[in-house]
Parts: structure tokens; sequence; C-alpha cells
């Protein structure tokens, strides 16, 4: 049942949009031309194996965190610093969410037409752009909700996020919300920002997270291989660049706001959480 804590009718019924898109399957768009393409599944394994995900995945956190200009965010906020944004509510918030999203969209189709039109040559720029758009663009829709932290605990909740926008399979989309809930309440509890840190290493240790991160590139060199089959195909190759990136981040894009917002009631309504 979706939570109804609050009396402000805008944030229940956001609180009921978080619900759905927690209880929707994963996108049927991947899965659809996985079907029809599955003969060519293995060829593109190799061009996308999950080695390869993964060493892009360690660098593009990197990348997007030194590209993401928070500055933007506060002036289209009419705000000067982080502060200032966490006393905004949550449908100013959103606005600024709903910006940001519609941004990486662009640049994803940009990247995509590019790419495509270079065939399955330009798949090998096209994934390293790709993840690096993504992390930015949860990091970027972080920022609209006031949560801008490089620590452990945030890279964790980013990489959850990847995971439930990632997802293949029911079951994947519901470890990963199970993950970032789990983490969430930890997060919650804890006072200091450097308590928030250990609690969260607790969660995902050193080993953990090194199997986590290899589990999140072989989920994505899956979902990423099937988006992209149609790619290589010669004329078509830059429309289903861009029509693949357009869906990938749009659904990236989502996660991250219903991730962000639930992140941002929870701090405000504990018993959103922990209830």
């Amino acid at each position: 049942m979706p939570w109804n804590g609050s009396t402000d009718p805008y944030e229940r019924q956001q609180a009921a949009a978080i619900e759905d898109w927690k209880n929707r399957p994963p996108s049927v768009f991947s899965n659809a031309v996985g079907y029809a393409l599955k003969p060519l599944a293995w060829t593109f394994g190799q061009v996308v194996p999950p080695s390869a995900v993964e060493g892009a995945l360690r660098g593009a956190d990197w990348l997007a965190r030194q590209t993401l200009f928070e500055e933007r965010i506060f002036r289209d906020a009419g705000v000067k610093n982080i502060d200032d944004l966490r006393t905004l509510n949550l449908r100013q918030l959103d606005a600024l969410g709903e910006n940001f999203h519609g941004w990486a969209i662009g640049y994803a189709v940009v990247q995509g037409g590019a790419t495509g039109a270079a065939g399955l040559a330009g798949i090998a720029v096209d994934i390293p752009s790709l993840l690096t758009l993504t992390l930015r663009t949860v990091r970027g829709v972080g920022a609209c909700y006031g949560y801008v932290s490089d620590d452990d605990s945030e890279q964790h909740f980013v990489r959850g996020i990847i995971a439930a926008a990632g997802a293949n399979s029911v079951a994947e989309k519901t470890a990963a919300l199970l993950f970032l809930r789990e983490l969430q309440v930890t997060l919650l509890r804890q006072t200091f920002k450097s308590m928030a840190a250990k609690a969260a290493e607790q969660i995902v240790g050193k080993e953990a997270a090194i199997i986590a991160l290899r589990n999140l590139a072989r989920q994505l060199g899956v979902n990423l291989t099937k988006r992209k089959m149609l790619q290589s195909i010669p004329l078509i190759g830059s429309a289903v660049g861009a029509l693949t990136n357009y869906t990938f981040i749009d659904d990236v894009a989502i996660a991250a706001r219903r991730s962000y917002q639930q992140r941002w009631l929870g701090d405000r309504y504990p018993e959103i959480i922990e209830g």
C-alpha cells in the first residue's frame, strides 16, 4: 500500500507514483528487441562484455562527477547553494528533476544518433559515453533533490538506482529496490555524515562492493546488448542509436527521480521507510 502519512496532497500523489514505479516490470523495449534478434546476441555479447562494462563503470563515475556543474542546478532553482536548495518543497524539486531529465534525454539522443551512424564500430565509443551519461544523470537528479555527497554511501546508492533502471527481470529489479531500501534505512538512522559512510561500509564491504559492481556490469552488459543489436544495421543505425539511448536514459532518469523522491520523503517522514 502506498504510504499516506503526509497531509500534503502533492506528496501523497508522488508517494503513490513511487509505489507504481516500484511495482512496474522492467522496460519491455530491450526484451522485445532481444527476442527478435536472439541469434545475434552472442556476437553483441562479445562487443559489450561485462568486463568492459565494469571497467567503464569504474572510470565513468569520476568523470560524471567532474562534469556535473551543480551551480547550474542551483541557478535553475533560484538558490545560491545546497542549503538553500534543501528549503524547497517537493513540487519545486520535482520541477528541477524533470528539467534535468529532459536535458539528459536530449544529450543521449544526439550522442546515440552520432555513434549509431558508425554502426558496430560506433558501439565501442557509445557504451563508455552512455555509461558516463548514465552516472551523470543519476547524480544530477540527486543534486536536484539536495544529495551531492561523494562518499561511498552515495556511490552505492547511485549504483543501486542504475541496477533498478537496468534490470532485465522482476527479480533483478526487486533485489535492487531491496538494496536501496536497506541502505536508506541505515542512512536515515545516522546523525553524522561520517557515521553514515561507516554504516554504508557495513552494508557493502569491500568484497561485497566488488561483487555488486561485477553483477551490475553483467546486468548492464545484457541490457545494453539487447538494446544495441539493431544499431549495426546499415541505414537505420543512427535512428536506432538515438532511440535506444533515449529509452535507456529515460529509464535511468525515472528510476533516479523516484528513488530520490522516496529518499527525500523518508528524510522528512521516517515512518515511510521504517514503517
